[in-house]
């Protein structure tokens, strides 16, 4: 795990956290309406499974993190490296095989998971900014 900045502690970062999942959630709500009334059904279900799916991600990233953290060895290390690598390996074959179902499913998912990613970045970088590691 990086070394944080001095000012920089775990309620920042899961308060965060919190506020990426409360923010991309309500971003999918959003573009579930907006594609529901524009019928894109879809594409709205998507936004909101792939932001979901980001969400189950992160903790379960979270929590692989801590452990390994705990246990401090290179195994440890190595077993998150191939469960990322797992996860990524399901998701794309969500993605793919949704994308036979549905075309407009498979995107949502992607939007989803990059709506997730992008406002989970933009805390972080808030966070890190106003903690003085900029």
């Amino acid at each position: 795990m990086a070394v944080l900045p001095p000012n920089t502690n775990a309620k920042m970062l899961s308060n965060a956290v919190r506020k990426t999942v409360l923010v991309s959630l309500a971003i999918a709500a959003i573009g579930f309406v907006v594609s529901a009334f524009l019928n894109f059904a879809f594409l709205g279900v998507g936004l909101v499974l792939g932001t979901l799916a980001g969400a189950i991600n992160l903790r379960m990233m979270d929590s692989k993190v801590a452990k390994a953290k705990y246990e401090g060895t290179k195994m440890a290390k190595k077993g998150i490296a191939l469960q990322s690598a797992g996860r990524l390996l399901a998701m794309t074959g969500v993605i793919l095989g949704s994308g036979f179902v549905n075309i407009f499913l498979a995107i949502g998912i992607l939007l989803g998971i990059v709506i997730f990613q992008a406002v989970l970045l933009l805390f972080m970088l808030k966070n890190l900014n106003s903690s003085g590691a900029f």
